[in-house]
């Protein structure tokens, strides 16, 4: 689209390639730059996509890094807690024998 609005700037489908990337990206090295106002938009266009695309990549790793971690803690305290229940069932093996001694079932 840049190599149709600023021909004179945008030799060839590489430069406004090379251009649409450097300014995706936010590096900006300024060898090539639009200078007409509609030109300018579509810059302007072309970082914010950038910055938004950027920013969505983060989140998804960081959501799906938060994920794991929760689900890892989860597993663990899961495991914990089985643990903790298998000891008590031991604890109240002599109790639940005497009950049962004296007539009452469980």
């Amino acid at each position: 689209m840049i190599l149709y609005v600023e021909p004179s700037n945008f030799k060839n489908y590489f430069d406004a390639l090379w251009w649409s990337i450097v300014t995706a990206t936010t590096v900006g090295y300024g060898d090539i730059v639009p200078h007409t106002l509609l030109g300018k938009i579509i810059a302007i266009v072309i970082i914010i996509g950038g910055v938004i695309a950027v920013a969505v990549f983060t989140a998804l790793m960081t959501s799906a890094l938060v994920e794991r971690t929760i689900a890892a803690n989860r597993m663990e305290v899961d495991k914990e807690a089985k643990e903790m229940f298998k000891k008590s069932l031991g604890e109240l093996q002599p109790y639940r024998e005497v009950l049962e001694e004296a007539g009452f079932s469980l």
